[in-house]
């Protein structure tokens, strides 16, 4: 398992919708089987602290997210704040992490706290985003799961 740290954006990433909708297939499972083997799971949100608790309990992955940092408290990526604040409060490195995205704010912010970044393109290819060299790219949550090592 070479990253220890899995953390997740939320709107195009888990959820198809911007602040609700339903989650995408095989995101429900990529998570707790992922918190199953032992990754530590994080959110960096763009949403607001209480969207994003209310987001997590709706769709069950609260049982699962062991850190959730919203734009309540830390800036708007493309800023690294929320990335280097979920590394300062689970205590690990840059080089554990894996920030998992799927537009090219969510990548910009990685490069610029040191983590490296996962594009998901199920909601749509982000065309910015080729400009950026993400260090994975990832078409379905199986393609993710390979990726980190899950299978």
């Amino acid at each position: 398992m070479r990253f220890k740290l899995l953390i997740l954006d939320v709107s195009g990433t888990l959820l198809d919708g911007h602040d609700w909708g339903e989650l995408y297939p095989g995101a429900y499972r990529f998570v707790e089987v992922a918190h199953r083997m032992g990754y530590e799971l994080a959110l960096a949100s763009n949403l607001g602290r209480g969207g994003l608790k209310k987001f997590m309990t709706a769709h069950g992955l609260d049982k699962f997210i062991q850190t959730a940092v919203s734009a309540d408290d830390a800036t708007f990526k493309p800023s690294p704040e929320m990335i280097e604040l979920v590394l300062s409060l689970t205590g690990h490195p840059a080089g554990d992490a894996l920030m998992i995205g799927d537009s090219s704010t969510d990548i910009q912010a990685a490069h610029a706290a040191g983590v490296a970044a996962c594009h998901v393109t199920w909601a749509g290819d982000d065309p910015r985003v080729a400009t950026l060299n993400p260090l994975y790219t990832a078409k379905s949550f199986d393609d993710l799961a390979k990726l980190v090592g899950m299978n």
